[in-house]
């Protein structure tokens, strides 16, 4: 529970990297013609990027520890 509650509070710092890295290899997958690859990749660019806007909804890292505590309990 500590380690989801620390990943969520620090979201931005390893979504956003990680939709950059996605970027990068899901656009060389799409130019070497492997789709599947390149849909993964870009789907993984969605994912983080819905998390990232669900961190800002909620209000950041004060108050998204709580918002998951209150809803896991």
């Amino acid at each position: 529970m500590d380690i989801l509650i620390f990943i969520l509070r620090y979201t931005p710092f390893w979504a956003i990297p990680m939709m950059l890295i996605c970027g990068q290899f899901g656009y060389i997958f799409w130019l070497k013609s492997i789709r599947s690859a390149a849909y993964v990749m870009f789907l993984g660019i969605l994912f983080c990027m819905l998390l990232v806007i669900f961190y800002y909804w909620v209000g950041g890292p004060e108050k998204i520890g709580p918002f998951f505590q209150h809803y896991l309990q």
